[in-house]
């Protein structure tokens, strides 16, 4: 048994980063001698480390000895649930409005409280999400899916 890891997608990272940078050289560029330069390069800074960071404190974990699914941002900040724990898994949309951003849902309790673990598409490419489910359905098949998380592990199944 082994911990599996669900990391941050590259894409996503080398995007944001990237807008960032465009977003850099034509303010500079454009006016190279504005007097608030140094504060503009500094929220640069601070912004471009942000998405390059994402590749490396963002990610998911299955702990399969523990039964255990995590989600890890800026390396600290970590919500855990228990595979026996979990209520449902949906997949549905990240946002109110819906579109092409969906997110798988893990929700569960512990300690009565509410927990709710969000994995976007936006940072997980979908075959990872299909693979995370698979994943957790192998460790504990009992777990309620609702019916687009169900497609999702029937799309992902046999991708291991």
């Amino acid at each position: 048994m082994e911990k599996i890891k669900y990391p941050f997608d590259w894409f996503v990272t080398l995007l944001g980063a990237g807008g960032v940078v465009v977003i850099f050289i034509i303010a500079v560029v454009g006016n190279p001698t504005h007097p608030q330069i140094l504060e503009f390069t500094s929220i640069f800074f601070i912004g471009f480390l942000f998405f390059l960071s994402s590749a490396f404190d963002t990610y998911g974990t299955l702990d399969q000895k523990k039964k255990i699914i995590s989600r890890t941002n800026y390396f600290f900040f970590t919500k855990r649930l228990k595979l026996e724990d979990i209520k449902t898994i949906n997949y549905r949309s990240t946002w109110i409005m819906g579109g092409i951003a969906n997110s798988v849902y893990i929700i569960g309790t512990f300690e009565g409280k509410e927990i709710v673990i969000e994995f976007p598409n936006v940072g997980w490419r979908e075959n990872t999400l299909g693979k995370m489910v698979n994943d957790m359905r192998k460790l504990n098949p009992s777990i309620p899916l609702d019916d687009s998380a169900k497609e999702l592990l029937k799309k992902y199944s046999n991708h291991d």
